[in-house]
């Protein structure tokens, strides 16, 4: 795997988590006063105010985005656009053993979310294999005929 391919993989579970936060951040009020504000908590608080329709906007649009950087690992990229969220909830069923009780429903729930990813990845793969293979024709047909 690339360097690249490496980063984008980061970058999109990095804005996974943005596309969950912003719309809870401007559409909710999200108090954490009189709380420990740390990663987790920011995280669990964000999925519990989750705001499903700007949230499932932005992650298509994250998608879309590293998909037209990345064309070869888009599923890969789509994918990781939650990665967080399961990671921050087996974290916190390790600390805390009686919380998730209903973990399978939200890890289905986690992968609902991953499919508008999924889909915008896949859409800007497709356009940025679009705009690659018409020179990698031009280019085939140069060296032919020299």
């Amino acid at each position: 795997m690339k360097r690249l391919e490496i980063y984008l993989i980061v970058l999109s579970s990095l804005l996974g988590f943005l596309a969950f936060f912003l719309p809870v951040l401007f559409v909710r009020d999200m108090e954490i006063v009189g709380e420990r504000i740390s990663f987790i908590t920011l995280v669990s608080h964000t999925v519990e105010n989750t705001v499903p329709l700007p949230t499932a906007a932005l992650l298509f649009a994250v998608g879309f985005s590293l998909g037209t950087v990345g064309p070869r690992v888009w599923w890969l990229v789509g994918l990781s656009t939650m990665f967080i969220f399961p990671i921050v909830a087996i974290c916190e069923m390790i600390i805390s053993p009686t919380s998730h009780n209903l973990w399978p429903f939200e890890f289905l729930l986690y992968g609902l979310f991953s499919i508008p990813a999924i889909i915008g990845s896949f859409v800007g793969s497709r356009i940025s294999l679009r705009k690659i293979k018409p020179h990698r024709k031009r280019t085939e047909k140069k060296n032919a005929l020299k």
